[in-house]
Formats: C-alpha cells, sequence, structure tokens
C-alpha cells in the first residue's frame, strides 16, 4: 500500500470536486467558499481562477471549458482566458 502524498499546500475553506484534466494534464478542483477554480500540473504550476460566487462542483466537457456548478444554476468556465458564461435556464 501507498502512502498519501501532499501534492499542493493551500488552504481551501472547503476543498470539493477534483477532477483529473487530461487534456492540459492538470488536476482541477473548486474551493466552494472562495469561489475559484484551482487547477495545478504534475510540475507545480499552478493557476486560480476566480467565480465571484461559491462554486460547488466542475466537470469537463467536450471542449477545453469547464462546466461549473453555481448557486443560480449551470456556468461555463474557460480556464485559457479565465471567463464565465452563465447558461440559460
Amino acid at each position: 500500500m501507498s502512502a498519501a502524498e501532499l501534492v499542493v499546500e493551500c488552504a481551501d475553506g472547503v476543498g470539493e470536486s477534483p477532477v483529473w484534466d487530461d487534456r492540459p494534464q492538470c488536476l482541477r478542483w473548486v474551493d466552494l467558499l472562495a469561489g475559484t477554480v484551482r487547477s495545478i500540473t504534475p510540475s507545480g504550476h499552478r493557476t486560480d481562477v476566480q467565480a465571484g460566487c461559491a462554486v460547488g462542483a466542475i466537470g469537463l466537457t467536450d471542449t477545453d471549458e469547464l462546466v461549473a456548478a453555481v448557486r443560480d444554476g449551470l456556468a461555463r468556465l474557460s480556464p485559457p482566458t479565465g471567463g464565465w458564461r452563465c447558461s440559460p435556464r
């Protein structure tokens, strides 16, 4: 059995929804309370994108965007640009 290894030091209020994104080769997760979508590559490059609202979960799509569960429904995030787009209800 392998021992657990710390991947990234962060002080998330509530870290949730970890997902491996094989396209850019990074681990993505959300800090629910801070409304931040975080990612880190195996080399240690880390990025944070602020949503401006609580983000409960993220999921991969068939494009380079992510889908995010937010308070008012769903939104799309473009990690390369950091842009958010709300989905119609």
